[in-house]
């Protein structure tokens, strides 16, 4: 999970603090000692979560829309020990200065896989979460550069691929890592499914439901060196 403030699954681990940072560090040294390769998969709940997850905070999405309530995976601890589902609070649209807030905590969690020593980063996009979210003509109802069409939908994961990219740039300057440079490479895909091929009506759709297409979306996600392999349902 990369921020405080979103959290679908109650105790889920994160990467936004230095204690976490150097906490995963321990897990990957432990890893690479066994001659294995580890990648951390960043990703936001968005409206997936609940207030009593978010310190009495409401979820964050991309228009507020919350008719599906029921259908959001949401699970909390009990102070008995069982793991169970709990209703989703509704959510609220986001501010554009909290888009550009949630660009900048993929990049710090980036950052700080980074220096955990993950071999990668994944980029979840899929799974109805806040990337996915934004990605839907259904949950992204927006007028603004982040809706409408789909390179407006596109627009928050295309400047997620570019802040993570910047952030793993400037540690190469730094370190000169070129050996996890190449790793990085093999390792970041953003991962949105399912095929495009196999896209089938969603439920209640009408008549005029065509499969999503983002030709331009690729062609600017492989341009920072990300492998592409699905695309998500509309």
């Amino acid at each position: 999970m990369v921020p405080l403030s979103s959290c679908a699954f109650d105790r889920t681990s994160g990467l936004w603090t230095g204690e976490q940072t150097e906490g995963w560090r321990t897990v990957v040294d432990r890893i690479h000692e066994k001659g294995g390769r580890i990648v951390a998969q960043l990703w936001h709940a968005g409206r997936a979560s609940a207030r009593g997850l978010l310190s009495d905070k409401q979820p964050l999405s991309p228009s507020g829309v919350n008719d599906d309530l029921d259908r959001l995976q949401v699970w909390a601890l009990l102070a008995n020990g069982a793991y169970v589902r709990i209703a989703a609070t509704p959510s609220r649209a986001m501010s554009l200065a909290e888009i550009q807030g949630a660009v900048n905590e993929f990049r710090l969690a980036a950052a700080n896989a980074i220096r955990a020593g993950f071999d990668g980063v994944e980029i979840h996009g899929a799974n109805g979460y806040l990337i996915h979210q934004f990605l839907s003509p259904t949950i992204n109802l927006r007028t603004d550069d982040y809706g409408g069409d789909a390179e407006g939908r596109s627009r928050l994961l295309l400047e997620i691929v570019s802040a993570i990219w910047t952030a793993y740039r400037q540690y190469r300057h730094h370190s000169r890592a070129r050996r996890a440079n190449r790793q990085f490479r093999r390792s970041g895909c953003s991962r949105l499914w399912p095929p495009l091929s196999r896209q089938s009506r969603p439920p209640g759709a009408d008549s005029s439901w065509r499969p999503l297409q983002l030709p331009k979306t690729v062609r600017d996600l492989r341009r920072f060196g990300f492998r592409v392999s699905r695309l998500p349902n509309a």
